[in-house]
């Protein structure tokens, strides 16, 4: 076969391929943030600055603020009241291993529901929040304990404590 010949063979691979190629689509990305119906992103993270919930609220147009942290910890800053004069609706749902009930995953529930637009979780490190809301995920949205869990354990869950105690209070 001469160098002719092998470069007509590859240039006819090569144009009959581009279509193939140029049709192939992105995967889609993976779920980190479960939109709701009445159009809710949840956020989770550790503990913001002022100056990072600021931004959060300028970037990406959060409307509430759901603090798991129990009273008697630091925040740095006046949260509540940051919150207010940036027009975000501010909630404190504590949650720790001692005080996780049923009574806390129903109030947070009734919040979730009742909130449209971009909401910030948040305690210390994220791993509360994100234990809440595999709870959420699986009692409210309906989604398999184990998909909930591998959001939950991607937004932020770490604590096996935490997965055992909310296991025990989810009713499906």
């Amino acid at each position: 076969m001469n160098l002719v010949t092998k470069v007509g063979i590859v240039g006819s691979i090569m144009m009959f391929s581009i279509p193939l190629f140029a049709q192939k689509k992105e995967p889609p990305a993976p779920d980190l943030a479960v939109k709701e119906k009445s159009s809710v992103e949840v956020m989770i993270t550790g503990q913001p600055t002022e100056q990072e919930l600021r931004k959060l609220k300028e970037e990406k147009k959060i409307v509430a603020v759901i603090d798991n942290r129990t009273s008697d910890e630091d925040r740095g800053f006046d949260e509540a009241k940051v919150a207010e004069k940036l027009g975000i609706k501010y909630f404190n749902i504590p949650v720790s291993p001692a005080n996780l009930n049923r009574d806390t995953l129903e109030h947070f529930y009734k919040v979730m529901t009742n909130l449209e637009g971009p909401v910030l979780m948040h305690c210390a490190s994220g791993n509360r929040s994100a234990a809440l809301y595999y709870a959420y995920l699986v009692e409210v949205k309906g989604l398999p304990k184990e998909k909930a869990r591998k959001i939950a354990k991607k937004m932020g869950l770490r604590s096996m404590l935490l997965l055992n105690k909310i296991d025990s209070l989810i009713k499906k």
